[in-house]
């Protein structure tokens, strides 16, 4: 889940969301954060609507 990838260690992000409207069912955000230690990871995550509602709970708390 995403909560183990984030909350494990203060992180940046910058986020980008596409939405297929025919469908209504996937959001496709590419997360790109970058930790204390200056590595940088990127990953690609596909969301359904209620992860991605949980997503945005979680980003502003995290200094988007």
């Amino acid at each position: 889940m995403i909560s183990e990838m984030q909350c494990r260690k203060p992180v940046t992000f910058r986020v980008q969301s596409a939405v297929d409207r025919m469908k209504c069912m996937v959001r496709i955000i590419e997360i790109r954060y970058k930790h204390r230690t200056g590595m940088v990871d990127e990953q690609t995550i596909i969301l359904t609507r209620s992860t991605f509602r949980m997503l945005r709970v979680i980003l502003p708390r995290m200094n988007v």
